[in-house]
């Protein structure tokens, strides 16, 4: 994936409440790339985005999951969709064989297959 095909794309972090995945969304949104922010707690998450907003101008969604539930990889990726947000990177913070995680990465490989992303 080049630098030209992520551009209007989203980094989607799970975990960003909060520890390491705060501190990746914080990278990020230096480098000025929109973001989506997965976690449990919405006052953090919300606190978050706001912050990231102000200071350094990106959108920040927010999204309340808890990727343990059975679904809420399903929900996730249906708010994107609905919302038309691409996504591109992806900062997982959950185990690589967790089930959320796959469901995402799969979701990630369907869109370059559609041609919404091309690798290279």
């Amino acid at each position: 994936m080049t630098a030209e095909n992520l551009k209007g794309s989203s980094v989607l972090i799970t975990g960003a409440s909060s520890g390491i995945g705060a501190d990746l969304a914080r990278v990020f949104a230096r480098e000025r790339r929109d973001l989506v922010l997965v976690a449990r707690s919405r006052e953090r998450l919300d606190a978050l985005a706001l912050e990231l907003e102000q200071k350094h101008g990106v959108r920040a969604r927010v999204l309340v999951a808890d990727l343990t539930s059975p679904g809420a990889a399903e929900t996730i990726l249906s708010a994107l969709q609905t919302e038309n947000i691409k996504f591109g990177p992806l900062a997982h913070l959950l185990p690589y064989h967790h089930p959320a995680t796959l469901a995402i990465q799969t979701a990630w490989l369907s869109q370059i297959l559609e041609g919404r992303y091309m690798l290279g």
